[in-house]
């Protein structure tokens, strides 16, 4: 008798222990679903080798610079060329708008060669592209800088202090 009770209880731990361990890999999995569902990833094109290339067509000059960037409301002219920054490639942009002349360029950490080095940038309260806008003031002219995980940006107002409306232009895949 009391060895049935044992081998009871035996049963008994070993079947909750199975019901646990199943609800476990049955929620993992199910977690696993979830967050594949929902993942967003921004469309990223290489650098590889290209001819610079002068345009007015903004489709044209965010899909040879390579992820997204803002444009500048009313776009006269733009240029994507490839460089250097310490040895390694990089890719500029340099967009000519009505209100404001935006400097690109990427990867993000090449920032320091379209910076200048004598502006002090400082956080604004405002954001563009989801990210935050930096402000610096440099011989009597306020410049903005944004930074995003695969590039970074100057822009300069040619007019005033205010750039000017902007809009997110992603290249095509």
């Amino acid at each position: 008798m009391r060895l049935l009770r044992r081998l009871l209880a035996l049963a008994l731990a070993i079947a909750v222990i199975l019901v646990f361990y199943v609800f476990a890999i049955m929620m993992d999995k199910e977690t696993a679903l979830t967050e594949q569902q929902f993942t967003v990833e921004a469309v990223v094109l290489p650098l590889g080798d290209m001819q610079p290339l002068d345009s007015d067509d903004a489709l044209a000059l965010v899909t040879a610079f390579g992820v997204a960037l803002p444009l500048p409301e009313g776009l006269v002219k733009g240029r994507v060329e490839n460089t250097s920054h310490q040895g390694y490639a990089a890719r500029r942009v340099r967009l000519e708008g009505s209100q404001a002349r935006l400097t690109g360029i990427r990867p993000a950490s090449a920032a320091s060669a379209i910076l200048p080095r004598q502006a002090a940038f400082t956080a604004l309260d405002k954001a563009l592209l989801g990210f935050p806008l930096l402000q610096a003031r440099l011989e009597g002219r306020s410049l903005y800088a944004l930074v995003t995980p695969q590039a970074a940006f100057l822009i300069e107002p040619l007019q005033g202090d205010q750039p000017g409306a902007f809009t997110q232009l992603e290249p095509a895949p």
